[in-house]
């Protein structure tokens, strides 16, 4: 006998950007609520549930049309929730300020899952000289005879001018070679010892002074070009290569994970004067307030750096770069505080439950594999209205966040009772607090979570299924397209081993 449950995604960006694409016209969408979106989110996906039924009906398609689930239906968000609670409680669930991928169409962070490449990305280039304050003591007097009287710069290279601002550090590798030298104008560069064949043809007759090792250069300091008052540090960063730019590397731990990375051990917090719009804050300072980041954004921090004669070259370059595969627009690297799932410590299990599974075809599977090893972290947070909530409680006074066993439960008890939407409809954020922690004032946060999860947690659906085999997968088949590698089948494996200690499939 086969037993087949008909299910649907409901929730998430396609479903909430259609629903308000269809009242676009007839009034100003930025006036409506978080529960009047919901509203008109839910409304959008039943319709198209409703026709997609109808037409694998029309097909001869067999199953249970109707018992079919839906992740907007309630036992199914509950369900969802205790998968998260579960993980919760085994310590896999955390909150953190780091850079995650940031859509600033979607005003959305997202998961590498919702990312693809254009392969003919243009940015605008650039090489920037900062001027050093103060040489490490092991450079103090070994260059001490060719500074005087000239001035000397770190040369470095980014395809992101936009992230200038944001600057805290310039990175070296530790055992690359460096190279002092003097330009036609008696300039004095330091740049990576490999990369002086290629930047000679930009800048024109090099002449070296000396050569030294990056290690030997940390410690120093610089003064940005732009924010005159601000010295920053010359470091050691393993992720440096001589591949391209100049060898020593921008760092903006507010916009990049491996100079987060790098920052992070020295206690050097990440800075992103970003808001959701992708546009410039005001913490940038001198003008860029609401200017788009990709756009005039960069426009002006170029002529910034002009004026302060810190541009050393500007090119058009064409790279592949990661877009949001929904709206089809560049997305960013951008520090915000997100929940996240711990992969890491799940990777080992997951792909040993791999091997005991039926891939079609059977190669597939070291694709699975290798997407599941290559993920330390799974960016669980959106900051949309449509969908299951995260049941997140901040402390009012600190901010801290409140996400125990006894507060999910607490919260997923009046949940089941009143319905998914009361966590926005409720006025009174205290009755979402349990009485073990009354001691304090609590608001709700408002973040969503990754449609991957809802999906991912689908087998759980199966698990009221009569006489069956305990010893066997909660499903015989997970049957989907190529792309999913990513997607349901890697979070399905990762909740369930997560929850249960097992893969969820038998075949794929």
């Amino acid at each position: 006998k086969l037993s087949y449950r008909p299910g649907w995604d409901c929730h998430g960006l396609p479903i909430e950007l259609k629903a308000l694409e269809a009242i676009r016209q007839k009034g100003d969408i930025d006036e409506l609520s978080a529960i009047d979106i919901r509203r008109i989110a839910k409304s959008k996906a039943l319709s198209e549930v409703e026709k997609q039924m109808k037409s694998f009906k029309s097909w001869g398609v067999m199953g249970d049309w109707d018992n079919p689930y839906l992740t907007l239906q309630s036992d199914y968000e509950i369900r969802q929730l205790r998968v998260l609670m579960d993980m919760i409680k085994k310590g896999y669930i955390y909150r953190q300020l780091k850079p995650v991928y940031w859509s600033p169409s979607s005003k959305s962070a997202l998961a590498e899952s919702e990312l693809e490449y254009n392969e003919n990305h243009v940015s605008p280039s650039i090489h920037v000289r900062f001027s050093v304050h103060d040489l490490s003591p092991a450079l103090k007097k070994k260059w001490d005879q060719y500074l005087k009287g000239n001035n000397l710069f770190a040369l470095i290279w980014t395809t992101t001018p936009w992230t200038i601002p944001s600057n805290k550090a310039i990175a070296v590798h530790p055992k690359l070679n460096y190279s002092l030298v003097q330009d036609t104008n008696n300039a004095l560069y330091i740049i990576g010892s490999d990369r002086m064949e290629a930047l000679s043809q930009e800048l024109g007759e090099l002449k070296v002074l000396d050569e030294i090792t990056g290690e030997a250069l940390i410690g120093s300091s610089y003064i940005h070009p732009l924010y005159k008052s601000q010295q920053s540090p010359i470091i050691g960063g393993d992720h440096v290569t001589a591949d391209s730019g100049t060898g020593l590397v921008h760092t903006a731990p507010g916009h990049g994970m491996e100079d987060y990375e790098a920052c992070l051990e020295l206690g050097i917090a990440p800075f992103s004067p970003i808001d959701d719009e992708g546009k410039l804050t005001k913490e940038a300072g001198l003008g860029l307030e609401g200017k788009f980041a990709f756009k005039e954004g960069n426009s002006a921090i170029i002529e910034l750096l002009k004026g302060e004669n810190a541009l050393v070259i500007q090119r058009d370059y064409t790279h592949k770069y990661p877009y949001d595969w929904r709206t089809k627009q560049p997305v960013m690297l951008r520090a915000t505080a997100q929940w996240f799932a711990n992969v890491e410590h799940l990777q080992k299990d997951a792909v040993n439950n791999l091997k005991q599974i039926k891939m079609v075809p059977e190669v597939s599977i070291r694709r699975l594999e290798q997407f599941t090893m290559s993920r330390k972290e799974w960016c669980i947070s959106r900051q949309r209205s449509w969908g299951v909530p995260i049941p997140a409680l901040y402390d009012t006074e600190t901010g801290d966040a409140l996400l125990t066993e006894t507060s999910v439960e607490h919260i997923i008890s009046i949940l089941k009772e009143r319905g998914i939407d009361a966590w926005w409809e409720e006025k009174d954020d205290d009755v979402f607090v349990a009485p073990e922690y009354k001691d304090k004032k609590y608001k709700r946060g408002y973040d969503t979570m990754d449609v991957w999860f809802d999906s991912g947690t689908s087998w759980t659906m199966l698990r009221d299924i009569p006489g069956r085999d305990p010893s066997k997968p909660l499903a015989d088949v997970y049957l989907e397209g190529s792309d999913q590698h990513r997607g349901w089948f890697q979070s399905s494996l990762l909740t369930s081993v997560a929850v249960t200690g097992k893969a969820p499939y038998g075949t794929l």
